[in-house]
């Protein structure tokens, strides 16, 4: 899955190619985001609410691996 998303200065578009990672990839908040074109706020609100993807907290940063993100991204086609 390959994706195209302007980046937060809107000068060009970014290609960032989901599937092109190997599953154990940890993706920063703000590349998941601009994979799956949501906010950041809306993944910290699933965070909150337990809804979205599997994520690993370390300290204060948050990541999330690119075979969670698949397995749910599958999920939510059914």
């Amino acid at each position: 899955m390959t994706i195209d998303h302007p980046p937060a200065s809107g000068a060009s578009f970014v290609r960032f190619d989901l599937f092109g990672h190997p599953p154990g990839v940890l993706l920063t908040e703000r590349e998941l985001a601009a994979a799956i074109h949501v906010s950041r706020r809306t993944l910290q609100y699933w965070r909150q609410v337990g809804r979205g993807p599997a994520y690993v907290r370390a300290g204060r940063h948050v990541r999330y691996a690119v075979r969670d993100v698949i397995e749910w991204l599958e999920q939510q086609d059914g």
